[in-house]
């Protein structure tokens, strides 16, 4: 069985760092995030791609109005997309930024969440930012030395707390 992980932090804490990373180093990591599709979406509708403030606050608002819609839309994708990763052994990390989703999803997946903390992150007034800390997560990691400090715990983390559990 996959073993599913919930990544979340404020914007540019380091979790595109931390699943690149332990993409490089571990075999079959995959990264889904819950906002993919509704970059399809607003892609159609003119959104230029580029994750500046408006940019997030249109994903933001879009995700939001469809969650609140039908709350099941992200999981479904979600589980539909962990459905086609081939064998039965991959780590599967799963971007999502709501509390409420975020609930949902280590319920439904049976996952394990994570919260990447950096001082200098980057906050943002949108929803899907504004509330990343109202959760409590599973496990917190520190991102405030070099690359290589946090490589050393990326190694640590996926070797003792997911590789020893399989």
């Amino acid at each position: 069985m996959h073993k599913i992980i919930i990544i979340n932090g404020n914007p540019r804490s380091g979790k595109d760092t931390f699943v690149n990373i332990a993409k490089d180093i571990f075999k079959d990591v995959y990264s889904i995030s819950t906002v993919d599709n509704i970059k399809k979406y607003a892609k159609l509708l003119g959104w230029d791609g580029k994750k500046d403030n408006k940019g997030r606050q249109l994903l933001s608002d879009m995700k939001n109005s469809l969650t609140k819609y039908n709350i099941y839309y992200s999981i479904d994708i979600v589980k539909n997309m962990i459905a086609n990763i081939p064998g039965d052994n991959a780590i599967v990390f799963v971007f999502a930024r709501e509390p409420e989703e975020i609930k949902l999803f280590a319920n439904e997946l049976d996952a394990e969440t994570v919260f990447i903390k950096r001082e200098d992150s980057e906050t943002y007034s949108n929803h899907g930012d504004a509330n990343v800390t109202n959760y409590l997560y599973d496990i917190y990691i520190e991102n405030n030395g070099s690359l290589n400090n946090f490589r050393k715990k990326v190694v640590e983390y996926i070797s003792n707390k997911i590789l020893d559990k399989k």
